[in-house]
């Protein structure tokens, strides 16, 4: 057995004396080892490597908060990885890219890197399953017997969710953070602004949420500008719905958007539920106010 595959042999033996950190610097070294010795490195040594990153990921990247960005996003998306049948998807789709470009990533990254590098991969394969769950063509009859509660694990956990993951989480926007916000708090202030947050909303199909994204402001500022225009825009007229759904909360965006003869579908994903969940909301106001 070779140096290097005897450290990783004791690393996944003790894998579960070790914590989060430790884990973590153990894989970089083993990472670095297997970077120094690229040109000899033996199938034995790559397919060892791929089960230490996978025990890794399995056991210390729950309930970290990664930063998924891509080149289509204007800013980006923090995950909250909660250990469920969505992770153990997202695990093994990310395992199999990570094992498919090894040699790739052993030639690109400095050991640190290569770890932001899969978290965020982890990230990314979690955000695509979410994204996937909300597309569904039809909803089992069985289901009408569940509580909505029982569908929290299908709603996106970004920072909002609030103490779903560690106090210790780690964000991680990959090697470098090639896409910055494309609009900071400070950048968004004033009558212009404002009007722009408006019309995004009432003309550009954006959900609040997708606003407190987008501008990186908190959903009760969004609301206030929001409100602030309403009062001038077309004389006011408006003023009052716009009211009426802001109080309503989530079932008020909800409401608006099919307003827009969006399907739930599309729906669900710019508030961030499943489309069963948007159904069972607009029931429920076409009910209260039928």
């Amino acid at each position: 057995m070779s140096s290097l595959l005897a450290e990783m042999d004791m690393v996944i033996t003790e894998i579960a004396k070790l914590n989060r950190r430790s884990a973590y610097t153990a894989l970089e070294t083993v990472f670095g080892g297997l970077k120094a010795s690229y040109e000899t490195l033996s199938e034995a040594e790559t397919s060892e490597f791929i089960e230490l990153v996978h025990l890794v990921l399995l056991q210390f990247a729950r309930g970290e908060t990664i930063r998924v960005s891509g080149p289509n996003q204007a800013r980006g998306l923090d995950v909250c990885l909660k250990y469920n049948d969505v992770y153990e998807a997202a695990l093994y789709r990310a395992m199999e890219f990570l094992a498919r470009n090894l040699f790739d990533h052993l030639g690109e990254y400095s050991p640190h890197q290569y770890l932001h590098a899969a978290l965020r991969v982890l990230g990314k394969e979690y955000y695509r399953v979410l994204t996937d769950s909300y597309h569904t063509d039809s909803i089992p009859e069985e289901s009408a017997a569940l509580r909505e509660d029982d569908l929290s694990t299908a709603v996106f956990a970004g920072p909002e969710a609030g103490g779903a993951c560690s106090d210790e989480a780690l964000t991680v926007v990959g090697p470098e953070e090639e896409n910055p916000p494309a609009h900071r708090p400070e950048d968004v202030a004033g009558q212009k602004a404002e009007e722009q947050i408006f019309y995004n909303w009432h003309e550009g199909n954006l959900s609040r949420l997708e606003l407190t994204r987008l501008y990186g402001l908190t959903m009760d500022r969004v609301n206030q500008a929001l409100l602030r225009i309403a009062r001038t825009y077309e004389d006011g007229r408006h003023y009052g719905m716009v009211k009426w759904l802001i109080e309503m909360g989530e079932d008020g965006d909800i409401i608006w958007l099919l307003s827009k003869d969006m399907t739930a579908a599309d729906v669900g994903q710019k508030v961030h539920r499943n489309q069963w969940v948007v159904y069972k909301h607009r029931d429920a106001v076409l009910r209260r106010f039928g």
